[in-house]
């Protein structure tokens, strides 16, 4: 209950492509084809009414790929990329591995609910040696939906103090029923003009083996040294079968998707049920998107280890330990409910135990 990927099989569509691609027997290089840029265009008009434009687009292999190249191409090693913490790990990865340095800006508690500190990410955006901001949308691990507002006065800040944002809104369809997102890019002009927004297929039909991606910067300066930084890196070509599973998600797999976000968030609710009941300590924080729920849960394991590697050796149950997610991270964990019902309760039956063994 780590890892992000679900354990439903991907929808029929998809499967369907990639056996047609298959039994075609050749594999070599392929072009991209005009049909997959109008089918993430035709995805984001009809699902969530914003408009791409062709010329923004360039293809990469993954948004962590993208992510790397654009922190090599528009940063120096003595500049700092603003993260929002908790944040997600590999975030911090894509830093360190280019021999640059995160500046961490914690996120706000409000209730049983995160939201964007902006006097404290004012503040950390005004420091000179920040370049970039990786603004995650919706936000992983702790599944908010940043609001309109909210993402205006980012982008106005951000403009005012000559930072460029990376948008990774990869779980932009993995959200409650009823509930869409909004995308960076729509909010403004001034969003547009110091914005990159990394968007796949890959979280929400389940196929992130298939390493496929877009890049969206409609800034034409920007544009030319992303397209740089992806070529230079070896990570605007896609692989054989990428192509036609993309396409046919996007044209053809709707349905599949309605039906696991209605199946992820009835669990999350049986997560906020079950817990309530049987360990009420633990602190469920409310979530509107992605299939990641972050829990406090308030004991110093007996040896100063993590709680995650407490709970996989004595519950047999894997999450992810908070303190990986930065500083504000401690004392979390991060649960994957993108799981058969049957397996979500016994790694809940289990967690209960382990608590129960360990603290009470």
């Amino acid at each position: 209950m780590w890892v992000a990927d679900m354990d439903f099989p991907v929808a029929e569509c998809i499967k369907d492509a990639v056996m047609r691609r298959a039994e075609s027997g050749i594999y070599g290089y392929p072009i991209i084809p005009e049909d997959l840029y109008q089918s993430y265009m035709e995805w984001w008009s009809s699902r969530h009414d914003f408009d791409i434009r062709r010329e923004w687009m360039i293809f990469c292999t993954g948004v962590i790929p993208a992510i790397n190249s654009i922190i090599q191409s528009m940063t120096g090693p003595d500049e700092l990329i603003l993260l929002q913490t908790p944040a997600y790990n590999t975030f911090f990865r894509c830093i360190l591995e280019s021999n640059r340095s995160p500046k961490e800006v914690s996120l706000g508690i409000e209730g049983d609910r995160y939201v964007m500190d902006l006097e404290a990410l004012e503040k950390g955006l005004s420091d000179p040696k920040v370049k970039l901001m990786i603004l995650c949308n919706p936000h992983n691990p702790v599944g908010r939906i940043w609001d309109r507002d909210t993402l205006i006065k980012v982008a106005e800040m951000c403009k005012e103090h000559g930072v460029t944002v990376i948008s990774d809104e990869i779980h932009c369809d993995l959200t409650e029923p009823g509930i869409d997102y909004v995308p960076f890019l729509s909010v403004s002009d001034t969003a547009k003009e110091i914005g990159i927004t990394c968007i796949a297929p890959t979280k929400s039909f389940n196929m992130a083996g298939l390493r496929s991606s877009m890049i969206l910067v409609p800034n034409k300066e920007l544009r030319q040294k992303v397209f740089d930084g992806v070529k230079r890196n070896g990570v605007s070509s896609p692989n054989t079968f990428s192509v036609d599973a993309t396409i046919s998600a996007f044209r053809y797999g709707k349905e599949w998707l309605d039906d696991v976000r209605e199946y992820i968030f009835d669990n999350r609710d049986i997560v906020r049920s079950f817990l309530k009941e049987n360990l009420p300590e633990l602190e469920l924080f409310h979530n509107e998107a992605t299939y990641l729920l972050w829990i406090r849960i308030p004991y110093e394991t007996p040896d100063g280890s993590n709680i995650a590697d407490l709970l996989t050796k004595n519950a047999k149950v894997m999450f992810s330990d908070g303190s990986i997610f930065g500083s504000d991270g401690k004392g979390f964990i991060r649960m994957n409910i993108a799981c058969p019902r049957s397996l979500l309760m016994e790694g809940l039956e289990r967690l209960k135990n382990s608590i129960m063994l360990n603290f009470k």
